[in-house]
């Protein structure tokens, strides 16, 4: 019988994080921009992702020790209104080393703790939401960091405003990063209406001036 256990806070940047691009993307007549993916791999880390249009999500959740993938094929689809409950369930729980299971069905996502259920209230959307899982930006696509400013520095250039956005977003925005945690961003060949960018080493992404407001 398999075993996903994560601790909170890992659990919880990572949901955020990856759901970046489709909170950036959401409006009020497409409110879950596709959804938010989560799909569990091999040494039992989560994959958490979202995209829209250029823009993509990516992160990913370190198991906690005693993970047991099993046979274990978990695939679901969050919604932004349960990909936002689950966070805020995940935000009142200490950030200890006390982890939470994760269990996924047909029918929704549960956290669980000490054998009692404690969070059960995110519809799995497989069925009915469709998140695409985008490929990176390539190395040498990119033309390297973001430029402050225009050659003789009078106006703020093209991607500040975009890095400066997604800087507030993933690192305040949410839940606490580590202090380890900082954002990497470059300026992709070509495009100045398009930044790729790495948070820590555990996730990554690609966002186009179009999405540079997220939604709570």
């Amino acid at each position: 019988m398999s075993q996903l256990l994560y601790r909170p806070a890992t659990l919880a940047r990572a949901l955020y994080v990856g759901s970046q691009a489709a909170r950036a993307a959401a409006t009020d007549t497409d409110p879950d921009a596709g959804g938010v993916g989560l799909v569990l791999q091999p040494d039992g880390s989560l994959r958490i992702y979202s995209a829209a249009g250029e823009s993509f999500s990516r992160a990913y959740a370190d198991p906690a020790p005693r993970t047991d993938t099993g046979d274990e094929a978990l695939l679901a689809v969050l919604s932004l209104h349960g990909t936002q409950t689950l966070l805020a369930r995940l935000a009142e729980l200490d950030d200890t080393y006390e982890t939470v299971e994760l269990r996924a069905d047909a029918v929704g996502i549960y956290l669980v703790r000490d054998l009692w259920v404690i969070f059960a209230s995110a519809s799995n959307k497989a069925d009915t939401l469709s998140p695409v899982d985008t490929l990176a930006v390539r190395p040498r696509d990119m033309a390297g960091p973001v430029p402050p400013s225009t050659p003789d520095g009078a106006v703020p250039g093209p991607l500040w405003g975009l890095h400066a956005g997604l800087c507030l977003d993933l690192l305040t925005g949410g839940p606490a990063m580590g202090p380890e945690d900082s954002l990497d961003a470059w300026a992709v060949r070509e495009r100045n209406d398009l930044l790729a960018w790495h948070l820590g080493d555990w996730a990554l992404g690609r966002t186009h001036a179009a999405h540079v407001s997220p939604r709570g």
